[in-house]
């Protein structure tokens, strides 16, 4: 398995306001997708391939949430050239 990690331009966000999520892979991956991720208490959108390596998406939480925002992928989602799949991993946003 090859490791990746998930990581947001804001730790806490306010009704209204939106983050960048970043994903960046050890290894490029040519089919890690949108579908690959799971999210709750918002949306995620504008899903980017900026390389192979790196994906970046925007969260928006719920209007009026108080909810957490949670970004994860799970292991065995998608692999890398040789064959290996990534690891899991997630992002909580305070709201």
């Amino acid at each position: 398995s090859f490791p990746s990690t998930y990581n947001s331009n804001i730790s806490a966000l306010k009704v209204g306001e939106t983050a960048t999520i970043t994903f960046t892979l050890s290894e490029p991956s040519t089919d890690f997708a949108e579908g690959d991720i799971t999210f709750s208490g918002g949306s995620l959108d504008n899903f980017t391939a900026v390389s192979s390596t790196v994906y970046t998406a925007v969260f928006t939480p719920t209007t009026n949430s108080t909810v957490n925002g949670e970004i994860s992928v799970s292991s065995d989602k998608f692999l890398d050239a040789a064959g290996n799949a990534n690891t899991s991993g997630s992002i909580t946003l305070a709201v």
